[in-house]
């Protein structure tokens, strides 16, 4: 069995990384803060999501130029902001972090 590890490049200077497991076809997904970014490399891959994983729950400061407080910021900079939507997609995939995170969507 061979595993692949593919960066996803999120946020403006952060990466989500999918591990694949090449011989059955499984991966999961570290850190997975934009969802969009990861269902891509998914799709490409043809991979079946079972786990994401998250090593932390924190929001990024803001970058030049943005204003936090917008509806969406908190989700849009939050490493574990992709999880509620990857597991919308993919019921049965599992979801593991720390509950001192408050990571959205723990299994």
């Amino acid at each position: 069995p061979a595993v692949k590890i593919l960066p996803i490049p999120v946020l403006s200077n952060n990466y989500s990384y999918l591990v694949i497991d090449t011989s059955s076809g499984r991966a999961a997904v570290i850190d997975p803060s934009d969802p969009l970014a990861v269902q891509a490399v998914i799709e490409e891959e043809g991979v079946l999501l079972e786990a994401i994983l998250c090593t932390h729950k924190h929001c990024d400061p803001p970058t030049w130029g943005e204003t936090p407080g917008g509806a969406d910021f908190s989700a849009r900079r939050d490493h574990s902001g992709g999880n509620a939507a990857l597991r919308q997609q993919h019921g049965s995939c599992k979801v593991y972090g720390s509950a001192l995170d408050a990571v959205p969507e723990l299994t």
